[in-house]
């Protein structure tokens, strides 16, 4: 090795250590690129229930021609369900489609605390009136169903909402399970990112 070959080394800038250097990536970066990648799954998981509350409605919809009388009443009431399931599935969409990753980092990260919450007030108070809505329009089909078979008996609905409150339950159960595997982790992350900064 030369003399020349030791001063390259010696240059600052120009060492494999400042080159090391040179190509770390901003936490808040790295961290940032994580969060598009989520919010990517997100916009497609919403996208694909969109499509699915659009063919509930379309088919439905068709049901309402063949019905009448409180059989009718019933799919008509879901049909109204799954179009405000689908208009509140909008919106999530568009704020998914919204969210702006070159705000300041504090406020980057407030509002990815709320982002990544299970469940905000507003989607308790939107999404407990739309399953009250469609468990009424499915309690007037079975009782429509039924009537002709059972008379005036309370059983089929009895059977019927203790089937929906174990589906209710399974699901909000779901729900919290797949928040913690795919979202708590993230939150806490963005709990310490905010401490960091705050100092």
């Amino acid at each position: 090795m030369e003399l020349d070959d030791f001063k390259t080394i010696n240059q600052p800038g120009k060492g494999p250590y400042n080159k090391d250097e040179k190509n770390k990536k901003n936490p808040m970066d790295t961290f940032i690129e994580e969060l598009k990648m989520v919010d990517a799954k997100d916009r497609k998981t919403t996208r694909l229930f969109i499509i699915i509350m659009g063919m509930f409605v379309v088919i439905y919809s068709g049901k309402l021609v063949f019905y009448h009388g409180m059989l009718s009443d019933g799919f008509a009431i879901l049909v109204l369900g799954f179009l405000l399931i689908l208009l509140y599935m909008f919106f999530r969409y568009r704020r998914l489609k919204r969210i702006d990753y070159a705000v300041p980092s504090i406020e980057f990260l407030k509002e990815a605390t709320r982002r990544y919450r299970f469940m905000t007030v507003i989607d308790w108070i939107i999404i407990i009136p739309l399953l009250i809505l469609l468990i009424t329009g499915g309690a007037f089909i079975v009782y429509s169903s039924f009537l002709k078979y059972t008379g005036s008996s309370p059983w089929p609905l009895a059977v019927y909402f203790l089937i929906m409150a174990a589906a209710v339950c399974v699901g909000f159960w779901v729900g919290i399970k797949n928040w913690k595997r795919d979202k708590s982790t993230i939150r806490e992350k963005i709990r310490k990112m905010q401490q960091e900064l705050t100092g």
